[in-house]
């Protein structure tokens, strides 16, 4: 019975300092907020009060911070899907696609899975093919249908340069 009563409390405790959390940064007052939401994470850990909490500091462009609790997330929640979507979420929106990918294969390798990241990650591989081939064959890049143009001096020096993103695009397609 006593530790049902514990238990209890701490539930109660839990809710008490979230909604405090919740209110003060409803109101804007982000230095309570915080104190709060840490207070609730002493008592009661879990992934989603993490993200919730990271979440803040992006929404008080607390960067920094917001990056490092991604990193604590990650070491203690290394096999939650969350925590990387999390992270994924911080590198997508500073364009960082080699740390998305180092993200991805940390997941990989500890076998971990999101449709959300495979998504992203499949986005990512077709903008830097787009990206790579306009800035390489500005001269000759096309969407829709590609072929080989030798009607003029100029494009028949391009050949090898036409056959390369013939064969990207049939990659792409």
């Amino acid at each position: 019975k006593n530790l049902i009563n514990e238990v209890q409390k701490d539930a109660n405790k839990y809710k008490h300092y979230l909604n405090l959390a919740r209110e003060n940064k409803e109101l804007g007052i982000n230095v309570d907020a915080e104190k709060y939401y840490k207070e609730a994470l002493d008592v009661k850990q879990n992934i989603d009060l993490y993200i919730e909490i990271g979440k803040f500091y992006l929404d008080n462009d607390r960067k920094k911070d917001a990056f490092k609790w991604g990193e604590t997330m990650l070491s203690l929640y290394p096999k939650e899907a969350k925590a990387y979507e999390y992270m994924m979420d911080i590198y997508m929106a500073d364009k960082d696609y080699i740390a998305a990918y180092d993200l991805y294969d940390s997941m990989n390798v500890r076998k971990v899975t999101s449709t959300k990241i495979g998504e992203v990650i499949e986005t990512i591989k077709y903008d830097s093919s787009i990206e790579n081939m306009t800035s390489k064959y500005d001269k000759i890049f096309a969407i829709g249908e590609c072929g080989f143009d030798l009607f003029t001096d100029e494009y028949k020096s391009t050949f090898a340069e036409q056959n390369d993103l013939w064969n990207a695009q049939l990659e792409l397609a």
